[in-house]
């Protein structure tokens, strides 16, 4: 049985990997600051965010609590949910010390490139200053976890628009390179977003935490994650905000002509993934401990290219399960997006025996059908 510790545990991915985890009988511990809440959050709740407290269910109004932390109360109450705020480096290093995780993954962050750029300091706070708490608590462990970051394809920023493209009648396709972008694509002079930039910034500090305490560490950089139980906005989680929008007859707004391009990797697929990694590296772990060149194992992590879905293609899948014609408004093209990005899933296919399950197709109508059992959420 692992102790596993998941920081940003009641958001989508995080709720997601608890219940996994859970139901394979680990012991499973969240921390979560409830900075996206999700549908019928009652700001008063802030007031549980002190001092590393465990949440207790039975002491809260039950109907003021936001979905996915009473879901996880309700269903899971073998899972110890901290309400706390990563940047309070106390109470992080009093939890890591007295949880004694064997598995760390780090899921927590701010998470919407269109925020960070109208507050880049809270964006730094969340995903720069948080990480870094978190890193610090573990490298003073005598026996350092596992760790695992959920990074982003933001880290390569717009230097992936100089690759070789041609525009066809519903999508950009990649010429060039042909299965998609590897982890060894530049990073530098390049327009990122500050979320792209603290992203990168904790993608580098992880890397080198890995390096010079010897911490057992991996790097996902992730293209599009979706599923159930994802509560998506206009900036971020855009598969769900495009079938809510759907659902309640509301105007979808597409940012450019919506050719743009992205591979999606359905949630059961990623936690698959971070199964086969955190197994992969148990079985190396005195490696990491032991060799003072031991490298971190980062992986650009996404649906590859036969998993690839322009927003016109999606929309179409959309429309076609519904049943019925979206209502759709195109915009100017937002600062700092990406034309097509396309995970090369390769490296970590090969080093952790791993491929996808789910196609977009299917994914996309598991999204719909959940979120019309729970439309009276986004009501």
């Amino acid at each position: 049985m692992e102790r596993i510790l998941i920081t940003g545990g009641l958001g989508f991915i995080g709720i997601n990997l608890a219940q996994y985890f859970a139901d394979k009988g680990n012991y499973v511990i969240c921390i979560d600051n409830l900075s996206r809440p999700g549908p019928n959050f009652i700001k008063s709740l802030q007031n549980l965010i002190r001092k590393g407290n465990v949440f207790n269910i039975n002491n809260v109004d039950s109907s003021k609590i936001p979905f996915n932390l009473r879901f996880l109360s309700q269903n899971y109450p073998q899972v110890k949910i901290y309400l706390e705020n990563l940047c309070n480096s106390i109470e992080i290093k009093r939890i890591i010390t007295s949880e004694k995780p064997t598995v760390i993954i780090h899921a927590a962050g701010q998470t919407s490139a269109v925020d960070s750029i109208l507050n880049p300091f809270i964006d730094f706070q969340d995903n720069v200053i948080g990480l870094i708490n978190t890193l610090e608590a573990v490298r003073q462990c005598s026996h350092p976890p596992i760790f695992l970051f959920l990074s982003t394809n933001k880290v390569y920023g717009t230097k992936i628009n100089q690759s070789l493209i041609r525009e066809d009648q519903v999508r950009y396709t990649l010429i060039d390179p042909p299965n998609g972008f590897t982890e060894l694509f530049g990073i530098d002079h390049t327009k990122h977003t500050p979320y792209g930039v603290s992203k990168l910034a904790g993608d580098l500090y992880v890397q080198e935490y890995c390096r010079t305490y010897r911490i057992p560490a991996g790097i996902f950089r992730m293209s599009c994650i979706y599923g159930p139980q994802q509560f998506g906005f206009e900036g971020q989680g855009w598969i769900s905000h495009l079938v809510i929008q759907a659902l309640l007859n509301k105007p979808i707004t597409i940012f450019g002509n919506g050719k743009q391009v992205r591979d999606l990797l359905y949630i059961s697929d990623l936690i698959s993934l971070v199964d086969h990694f955190i197994n992969h590296v148990k079985s190396n772990y005195s490696q990491f401990r032991s060799n003072f060149s031991i490298e971190p194992l980062i992986f650009n992590v996404g649906g590859g290219l036969t998993n690839s879905v322009s927003l016109r293609e999606v929309l179409d899948i959309i429309s076609r399960d519904l049943n019925k014609p979206l209502h759709i408004d195109y915009n100017s093209t937002r600062d700092g997006d990406q034309k097509v990005y396309i995970s090369d899933i390769s490296k970590v296919s090969r080093v952790l025996d791993w491929k996808p399950q789910i196609s977009p197709k299917k994914g996309i109508h598991n999204v719909i059908e959940w979120t019309k059992a729970h439309l009276g959420l986004f009501q």
